[in-house]
């Protein structure tokens, strides 16, 4: 190769480098700052206490409470579709426990998820796993030994309450065929179902509407979780307009007062669909692109880009604020 071939490629090269490191430097201009980021993680910590989650945070207190002190089993179907609020309820009673010597620090209520393919032995492995017991191997001869450890645990840790996370999948699978009772009497359910008979704790299951249906697939399990929650999407009504202007009034830091007129809460149920995950994840955003510009107002113009931010701007969804 000649050396007019080497110095050709070698600027080539620089040239491609120099254009590769302006692209970065673009992508970090456009990166949220490190200010931003603390205006829009603390939109997304407001939790609002609607009157559907109060009605499930206390039913959750009730059972919390009354579950191991009496023989009568209790628990919780905890039911919506996805974004409703359920898994948020979960972490917000969890995380407000008070310290009390009644149960292990960080054990009086456990959040333990149903797999996908529910099985006794996943069950018990879930609950093994929240207690940090020491890694076993599943095994069908020791399943009922295992099971007998991860019950003893429970007790062990003054374990008041248990949160079966996505308990859906256990209808789901019932009716899709993929295990049944009387051929297989080693369930997911039937673990629960020897949980609540067992040990006295409560148990909460939560999950989409097919959850609803418990009692078709598991009656069992499902009397002995008598109490029901619905936590739903909501219509465009004063709960939704509600539940929009609790933002505004519990974000001091940052002017979300914008969102709060009549035409503009209309407008967030159409882009959020009343789904309150969809419509926290949008004002985080939007406090996000604010805090980057500059501003500490929201106006149209965040919110329009914070809605193509989340949706992508080929969203088959129409962003309202266009």
């Amino acid at each position: 190769m000649s050396k007019e071939t080497d110095d050709f490629c070698a600027v080539a090269d620089y040239e491609e480098l120099d254009a590769e490191d302006a692209a970065i430097r673009q992508r970090r201009i456009e990166t949220y700052s490190v200010e931003a980021l603390r205006v829009g993680v603390k939109v997304d910590q407001i939790t609002i206490l609607h009157t559907a989650f109060k009605d499930g945070l206390a039913a959750l207190d009730r059972v919390f409470q009354i579950a191991p002190q009496v023989r009568m089993p209790h628990g919780i179907r905890l039911v919506g579709p996805t974004g409703s609020g359920k898994a948020e309820l979960a972490r917000y009673f969890r995380e407000s426990l008070p310290r009390s010597t009644l149960f292990d620090q960080g054990f009086g209520c456990l959040r333990v998820r149903i797999s996908t393919t529910p099985s006794a032995g996943h069950v018990v492995a879930s609950l093994l796993r929240r207690y940090r017991y020491p890694f076993m191997r599943r095994s069908e001869r020791l399943a009922h030994w295992q099971q007998d450890v991860a019950f003893d645990l429970v007790r062990a840790k003054g374990t008041r309450l248990i949160i079966f996370e996505k308990a859906h999948r256990l209808v789901d699978a019932e009716r899709g065929g993929r295990y049944s009772r009387d051929s297989n009497p080693g369930t997911a359910a039937g673990v629960i179902d020897d949980l609540v008979d067992e040990v006295r704790v409560g148990i909460v299951l939560t999950g989409q509407e097919s959850l609803g249906r418990l009692a078709e697939t598991e009656p069992e399990l499902a009397s002995r979780l008598p109490t029901c929650c619905d936590l739903s999407d909501y219509a465009a009504n004063t709960q939704w307009s509600g539940i929009v202007r609790g933002f505004v009034k519990q974000c001091t830091w940052f002017d979300l007062g914008a969102i709060a007129t009549d035409a503009q809460v209309k407008l967030l149920h159409l882009a959020c669909r009343g789904n309150l995950r969809a419509l926290k994840r949008l004002l985080t955003e939007v406090a996000l692109v604010a805090a980057q510009a500059g501003a500490r107002v929201a106006d149209l113009g965040h919110l329009r880009e914070a809605f193509e931010r989340l949706n992508g701007k080929s969203a088959t969804a129409r962003n309202p604020y266009a």
